[in-house]
Parts: structure tokens; sequence; C-alpha cells
């Protein structure tokens, strides 16, 4: 064999060795025996990703929606044990400053509590709530966070025989009586709800509702009645007729248990509903 064809071929074999080389000890191939390495390929440390915090019922910033968690049905039924025939639960929405307000209510904090509310509504009639907010320091954490944004109060008492409540008024009756029951507070929130008619216009809802004493039927009637009744007050104060409608629920809508006095009282009513 001659020189030259002993220098090709060593030439070659020099090419191949050295790229061979290269390929088996490339950083991004594996680390192998004779390349100065360990036997294992190198591995970047993972990177550890954060879950957000979340509560049984939570919200997020300058948003009324609310957000039910694993823990809510537990939260919901050990705020429910508290119940009692009559008592209200009070909502209070809070708000942080600094929050937009999103919804059509006065603040965000109202509107948590109305959020709220319709997530309990099927366990407490309507009259059995009490809405309310709360303003609280801003805090950096809750523009990002997800964070609580509400507290529950039970507020006992016996209710009035009239009460006020944010979308209507409830007007109470003595046990099977079409008569109001008598009381200066009743007179008052009238001759108001008069004035306010007369000098805004506007129309009156009256709904009549009994106890679940008697037959429904007489229940019915007796009810009617009883709108008819504050009716009749609100004409004898000037309110046209064409602005007052009349309607009967009897014993169907009961706002507390029948099973006591107390509950009792509390479904002999009418409600007054107002639109302007």
């Amino acid at each position: 064999m001659s020189d030259l064809l002993k220098g090709i071929i060593g030439l070659v074999l020099w090419f191949f060795l050295t790229f061979g080389m290269y390929k088996y000890c490339n950083p991004s191939a594996d680390s192998l025996p004779f390349c100065g390495g360990s036997t294992q390929k190198a591995v970047s440390a993972p990177v550890a990703v954060t879950e957000a915090k979340r509560f049984p019922l939570d919200f997020q910033w300058s948003n009324a929606t609310s957000n039910t968690n694993e823990g809510f049905e537990a939260m919901k039924a050990t705020i429910l044990e508290e119940a009692t025939d009559n008592n209200i639960l009070e909502i209070v929405g809070n708000f942080y400053d600094g929050e937009e307000n999103t919804s059509s209510y006065e603040d965000l904090g109202l509107a948590r509590a109305h959020q709220i509310k319709a997530l309990l509504q099927d366990e407490l009639p309507e009259a059995r709530f009490k809405l309310s907010s709360n303003k609280l320091d801003a805090l950096s954490e809750a523009r990002t966070d997800y964070f609580e944004s509400a507290s529950f109060n039970w507020l006992e008492g016996e209710r009035g025989p009239v009460e006020i409540l944010e979308d209507r008024a409830i007007i109470r009756f003595p046990y099977n009586s079409v008569q109001k029951e008598v009381d200066p507070k009743i007179d008052t929130y009238l001759e108001g709800l008069a004035t306010q008619l007369k000098e805004n216009g506007g129309n009156v809802r009256l709904t009549g509702h009994t106890d679940d004493q008697g037959s429904a039927s007489r229940n019915e009637t007796l009810a009617h009645r009883r709108a008819k009744v504050i009716r009749d007050i609100l004409r004898a104060k000037g309110v046209k007729r064409s602005q007052i409608k009349t309607f009967t629920e009897g014993e169907s809508s009961p706002i507390s248990s029948n099973d006591t006095e107390e509950g009792r009282r509390d479904n002999r009513r009418v409600e007054v509903q107002v639109d302007f």
C-alpha cells in the first residue's frame, strides 16, 4: 500500500473519530463515559407551581360573582343550624377601598350579599334575610388572590306589626281577622306610602297571606279580604284605584313555620310592593 493511500485512509478515520466523539459528548445528549461527566443526563430542577388559595365561598377583585368550592355545603349547614322559627339572617357583604363597582347595586358589598343570599334562599324565606355592606381598607394581595368577603349574623327579636324590607313592606294581621294589627307604626307607614303614590305616581301591589289554620279555600278568601282592607285605606287617603292591584296567595307562601304561634303570626300578613 502506498504512503498516499495510507495517508488518505488515516485522514478519513481521524474525521469519523472526531465527529463521533463530538456526538458522543455533546452537552445536549446524555453525558457518557470517556467524556469526563457522570453517566446520567442532566435534568433541570422542576419549577414549583403555587396553587391559588381558595375558600368555601370566595370572590375576586372588582367582581361581585360568588364562587363556591370544597367545604361550601358544610359552611352553609353551620350557618343554617342557628336558624329558629323567625330569626333573621343578616348577610354583610364586604368590599375593599379601590375596587371598581361593576354591579348595578350601590356598592360591591351589597352585590356580593345578594349573590350569597341566592345560594341560601332555598333554605330560608325571603323575609328572613337582611342584607348590608361593609367597606374595608385595601389589601394589595386581594387584587390578584381569591378572598372571603362576607360575614353572617343572626338577628333575634319579635317582628313588628309592620316590617320595611328592601323590596317590600309587610303588614301583619291578628288571627282570623281582616283588620290589621292596631299600631301607629302601620298608620304612619300607610300615610307615607299614600303620599308617595299621589306625588310620584306608580303602582302598588297588595298580596294577602294567611297561616295554615282552617281550610285552604277559606284562607284564600281571608287573604284576599286582607289585601282589600289595605287597598281601601290607601283609597281613603287619596290614592287612585288604578294605582292599586290586589292579589291572594292564601296559606301557600309562608315565611315562617306554622308549627308555632309566633311563626303563624308571621305568616298572617299583606305584602306591599311598590313600583314607581
